[in-house]
């Protein structure tokens, strides 16, 4: 929970899009690559498994972390959405 936790903050603090379409679509890519990067290379890697190996297990991984990837980005706009914008440039509009 703790990675995930972190892998959350992370997904919020990168992304500056408040719009809710694009948001999702960076958030399930961002679910990809955490899939890749953490399910298809470096788990089995340190286990002495084959990397970049593609089955049964792993595509039900691969449904978990675009589920995370789109919660996360849903949470992010709606966090942005509640709190207003976080982005500096906006801020600088504002004090014009």
């Amino acid at each position: 929970m703790g990675i995930s936790l972190l892998f959350g903050v992370v997904f919020g603090v990168v992304i500056t899009s408040a719009r809710p379409a694009p948001l999702l679509l960076l958030g399930a890519g961002y679910g990809v690559v955490l899939w890749v990067v953490g399910a298809l290379l470096i788990m089995p890697a340190m286990l002495g498994m084959p990397v970049f190996m593609i089955n049964a297990m792993t595509l039900q991984s691969l449904v978990g972390h675009l589920v995370f990837g789109l919660v996360a980005a849903a949470a992010a706009w709606l966090l942005r959405r509640h709190s207003g914008s976080l982005d500096l440039g906006d801020m600088r509009a504002q004090h014009a």
